[in-house]
């Protein structure tokens, strides 16, 4: 029996900047928002991804991976 090999792509994309990010501050699960920077790193991060096409995503529940 011989095995086919497949593709896989992988694609991972990281929240923009907090303001905690900027202070150093690490939040882990606590719920902030995006800066000002962070909306427009997470709008330009749309506008590259916006014509891929994904099989399934998953996503942190957190205000700033919605954001």
């Amino acid at each position: 029996m011989g095995f086919k090999s497949k593709t896989i792509v992988l694609t991972v994309v990281r929240h923009g900047e907090t303001d905690s990010n900027k202070t150093g501050v690490l939040q882990g699960q606590v719920n902030v928002p995006l800066s000002s920077t962070g909306q427009l790193q997470a709008d330009r991060a749309g506008n590259h991804l916006e014509k891929c096409q994904f099989d399934c995503a998953f996503s942190s529940d957190l205000e700033r991976a919605f954001q």
